[in-house]
């Protein structure tokens, strides 16, 4: 996969994650309390993103994905096939990759290129992280993490039209349901974090269909 935003770029892939949905809805991970922000008024600043993690040494981007998918909702899923891979920059669209054949199905849904926060030896132009989209096979189960969001698809643009929405008003909107481990702090605030946020850009672009086949 090639793009001109790449040609000459040092980019370190620092995690893998999902874009899943069942046959209802999407599904998105709501982040554990030790990764909240406050705002000024000390509200609980609550994310809401993909399910995965980082690669650990040697072990490839799907396996990892597939055992993060399974530690965190003891389920498995199956990928949705992709032509080529969205390209985002910083939350923009920057184009898409093409994909060259005989990838045999293992095609990212999107790459989402962020500015370095840690200083490295070596530092890279960015740091990467590669999401795959996929259907869950089985029952879900919340397992190792602290929640679960579920958007179902005619509420996918209503819910990422808001950069943040208050509980309450979340909790009102029509085919999102949240399962969390304890119940949320009267006054959060939730927002899409990372893959939320790249997905919610391809939404807003109008360039989340579903994918056939």
């Amino acid at each position: 996969m090639s793009h001109p935003l790449l040609d000459g770029q040092r980019i370190v892939v620092i995690g893998v994650s999902a874009v899943l949905r069942d046959e209802q809805a999407f599904l998105f991970e709501v982040t554990r309390p030790r990764h909240w922000g406050r705002t000024e008024d000390g509200n609980p600043i609550v994310g809401v993103g993909g399910i995965g993690g980082r690669i650990e040494p040697g072990e490839d981007a799907l396996a990892c994905l597939r055992r993060e998918v399974r530690e965190e909702i003891a389920a498995d899923f199956c990928l949705e096939p992709s032509r080529c891979t969205a390209l985002i920059r910083n939350g923009e669209v920057e184009g898409s990759l093409d994909v060259p054949a005989g990838t045999g199905g293992r095609v990212p849904y999107m790459i989402n290129l962020l500015p370095p926060q840690i200083q490295r030896s070596e530092q890279p132009d960015h740091v990467a992280i590669v999401t795959f989209r996929g259907l869950v096979r089985g029952r879900i189960r919340p397992a190792d993490l602290f929640g679960l969001m579920s958007v179902e698809w005619s509420s996918l643009s209503a819910f990422f039209a808001r950069d943040e929405w208050t509980l309450d008003d979340l909790q009102a909107l029509r085919g999102v349901r949240l399962n969390v481990a304890d119940d949320l702090p009267h006054g959060s605030l939730l927002h899409p974090t990372l893959t939320g946020r790249a997905f919610q850009t391809l939404v807003r672009h109008g360039l989340a269909a579903p994918l056939q086949d």
